[in-house]
């Protein structure tokens, strides 16, 4: 310690007790939730895990959605997150909540972001958007490298 050189003979901890007070205090960015009625918007992520199967390590995916209003989660472990399973798991999640939300929230899945645009506009993967299109619900994108604004379905798969 530097100030042991200097000839200091006490320990560490009675300076940072008397430095305490002193520190400024540091506030954390409070997350407003984000409430949303029923049938309003759904969460959708994607969840990677190593499985042992038949003593080699598999990679398995797992589809989460998870509606909004009511948190009810569906999940669909699958060999692979391709686009014609991520429409399939689309499918199966309608079934099995009897319906659909008008909006649906992802991160930035390869299946259904390509990319934005020069003014920062989301491009959409054309195949899943004429899917949306077709059964009638908007694409929602999170916002980039901010989790919490897409926090339910993240819990769900971590």
């Amino acid at each position: 310690m530097k100030f042991k050189k200097n000839g200091y003979t006490g320990s560490s901890t009675i300076l940072r007790v008397f430095m305490q007070p002193l520190r400024p205090v540091v506030q954390s960015k409070a997350t407003e939730r984000f409430e949303t009625q029923p049938g309003e918007q759904a969460q959708v992520d994607w969840g990677h895990f190593r499985v042992d199967h038949d003593g080699r390590m598999k990679r398995l995916y797992a589809f989460a959605m998870v509606l909004g209003y009511s948190q009810a989660m569906y999940v669909k472990f699958t060999v692979d997150e391709r686009l014609d399973t991520l429409m399939g798991c689309h499918t199966r999640v309608f079934e099995y909540f009897g319906g659909m939300t008008r909006h649906y929230l992802y991160d930035n899945m390869k299946t259904v972001v390509t990319g934005q645009d020069e003014s920062g506009e989301t491009i959409w993967n054309e195949p899943f958007a004429r899917i949306a299109k077709h059964y009638g619900f908007t694409l929602r994108r999170c916002k980039p490298y901010r989790p919490r604004t897409k926090g339910n379905a993240e819990n769900g798969v971590g």
